[in-house]
């Protein structure tokens, strides 16, 4: 039967991960927490002149991470509108994770590719929907980059090999600094694993890892000097039971308490594969272990680590991301039991069917509702200063298990004004932190801080 599995597997995996993209298809908005201040964002990258947004706004020249997401959605922006630019690059998203997750399978040991179906829920999971548009970039740029390190530097060499490497290093680094911080760790772990391999023990992984550690010192660097000049908090919010129990519903939870039984068999799938593959494989379950090193440091950093980071960063659905990859990775470097190849396919299917018959109904009722609190900008001034003013809960509830919704689809969306290089958004989260490139000018906050909990 497996075999059988094996043979069908490509058909799965394109299947699910173009069903997966169907929510985001059929309606005209993505209902995303963050995505439209990141369309602001774009905006103002591209009518930084307009005298609206030069009287409000400022440019740094300062090279930071926090910024290709948006980069791309300025290209976007420059020939469609700002629902059209956001979808786009959201199902390039949904469709990029588990593509780069399969080519990383696949170049760890070709068999084990058919693992990327248990990737595909995990590509439109809440740190999507929460509009964390920079990061998802990165994510799927270090597993690019991850990818092609082992194809062409590791295996190959050569100055092409490299200097195309370093260009990834570069846009991962531009996104996000955990993809940055990840891609240096997925590296060592593989570097390891060959140092293991080859029986050169650590003279042999430093070798390994030299030649990539010269390429991300500047970066490095670049992001040390960055990070000593923001002002950063650290907030401890759950206890370990509560992460426990987050542990199964935070990759993928993000509009609907009906996505939960889903969520759960998703990680389930994940986490019983590889607790199986440990138990049979006896003495080669030692053969991957800088995966399994990394995987563990992950998982220590999910238990002690933080809640909030920085300004506001949610850390641990973030780190839980990446510790689902290094476990599907370090899995494929083994032989899993031969019942996990068509028990992961059929829980793959279950679970994106399942959550797309989920999410459709709530996709369609929070078309209604952006639609709604969109339809009076068309009789807005230009060069209009426009401040959103929510006078109950910041998340509708409304819809099939919307008791269960974890994101606000409206609190940003007034960043969908400034699209058209016409308006500003006085609520602009971006324009009152300074970790993008952008801030409201001197002496000019904007009103985000005048929210309170009750919204």
């Amino acid at each position: 039967m497996a075999e059988r599995f094996l043979t069908w597997e490509k058909y799965f995996f394109w299947a699910l991960l173009l069903a997966s993209t169907l929510p985001f298809v059929l309606f005209e908005y993505v209902p995303t927490e963050d995505g439209p201040f990141h369309i602001a964002n774009a905006a103002i990258y591209l009518t930084g002149s307009e005298p609206v947004v030069a009287e409000h706004y400022e440019i740094t020249s300062l090279v930071v991470p926090n910024v290709l997401g948006d980069v791309i959605l300025a290209g976007l922006l420059s020939f469609l509108p700002a629902a059209m630019a956001e979808k786009v690059l959201v199902i390039a998203l949904v469709l990029g994770l588990p593509l780069a997750v399969r080519w990383s399978l696949g170049l760890v040991r070709p068999e084990a590719v058919w693992l990327s179906v248990l990737a595909v829920p995990l590509a439109s999971g809440r740190l999507l929907y929460f509009g964390f548009l920079n990061f998802q970039v990165g994510v799927v740029l270090s597993l690019v980059a991850f990818g092609f390190w082992q194809a062409f530097v590791r295996r190959r060499g050569g100055y092409l090999a490299w200097a195309g490497f370093v260009l990834l290093v570069a846009l991962v680094f531009s996104s996000h600094p955990v993809p940055f911080l990840a891609l240096a760790l997925l590296v060592a772990a593989q570097a390891w694993n060959d140092a293991k391999e080859a029986g050169s023990g650590a003279a042999g992984w430093l070798r390994n890892v030299v030649g990539v550690a010269v390429v991300m010192a500047v970066p490095l660097v670049l992001l040390g000097i960055f990070s000593a000049g923001q002002e950063t908090s650290m907030a401890y919010t759950s206890n370990l039971a509560g992460r426990a129990v987050s542990f199964f519903t935070w990759p993928i939870v993000a509009l609907s308490s009906y996505e939960i039984p889903f969520a759960v068999l998703a990680v389930v799938a994940i986490v019983g594969i590889g607790v199986a593959t440990f138990v049979v494989s006896g003495p080669s379950r030692w053969q991957a272990p800088g995966f399994l090193a990394a995987g563990g440091l992950l998982a220590v950093l999910y238990v002690l680590g933080p809640d909030v980071f920085g300004q506001g960063s949610a850390v641990l659905p973030r780190i839980l991301l990446y510790l689902l990859i290094l476990v599907l990775l370090w899995i494929a470097a083994h032989d899993p039991p031969r019942w996990s190849i068509p028990a992961g396919m059929v829980a793959a299917v279950i679970v994106v069917v399942g959550l797309v018959a989920v999410r459709i109904p709530n996709h369609d009722v929070l078309d209604e509702d952006i639609r709604e609190y969109l339809s009076g900008t068309e009789v807005l001034r230009t060069d209009s200063a426009v401040l959103p003013i929510f006078a109950g809960p910041l998340e509708s509830n409304r819809g099939p298990g919307g008791d269960g919704r974890v994101v606000s689809p409206l609190v940003e969306r007034a960043g969908y004004l400034a699209a058209g290089g016409e308006s500003v958004d006085l609520h602009h989260l971006p324009g009152s932190l300074t970790i993008f490139p952008l801030m409201f000018r001197s002496g000019f906050t904007g009103f985000y801080d005048l929210e309170d909990d009750s919204g």
